[in-house]
């Protein structure tokens, strides 16, 4: 078997099938092979990482690196654990480096009313990524309130 190749299917970057042949890819093991070379490599996305710690009597969460379809679930577990202890949440987005809509999924669920009274609440400083995205999609109000900054800068004057 040749390097990088897996039992069945053609060495990555080879032109096998799906890459030479019109129609859809039969499996989705090309992004697999590709996501563990690059990590392996170093040239992977950065970590997800949730850290805590206690602050002013609530439970501070930060979030790190890339929240998207395949981490998604590991922030909206850990706030549904939150939740069922009744800990009060601030969430802490200003070293997010990317969000997806799965991303963005989570924290729509996560900041409604609940009857129970649990709400989580956003820390008032995101990353440039993120508050990109709560514009894009005319969430900003919701999630920052009055925090709001313009979607693109003005020019400045040459007065």
């Amino acid at each position: 078997m040749s390097p990088g190749a897996v039992a069945g299917h053609p060495p990555v970057g080879g032109l096998g099938r799906g890459w030479d042949q019109t129609g859809p890819l039969e499996s989705t093991w090309w992004p697999v092979i590709y996501f563990t070379r690059a990590k392996a490599m170093g040239l992977g996305p950065p970590p997800f990482e949730i850290h805590e710690r206690r602050e002013d009597g609530r439970i501070r969460v930060k979030l790190t690196g890339q929240l998207d379809l395949a981490t998604a679930h590991l922030l909206e577990g850990r706030l549904r654990e939150l939740h069922a202890q009744q800990l009060a949440v601030r969430l802490d987005l200003s070293e997010l480096e990317f969000m997806d809509s799965a991303g963005l999924h989570v924290l729509i669920h996560a900041t409604d009313p609940r009857e129970d009274g649990w709400r989580l609440e956003l820390e008032p400083d995101v990353s440039p990524q993120v508050r990109r995205l709560f514009q894009l999609v005319g969430l900003e109000s919701r999630f920052l309130g009055s925090r709001q900054q313009p979607l693109l800068s003005s020019p400045p004057s040459t007065a």
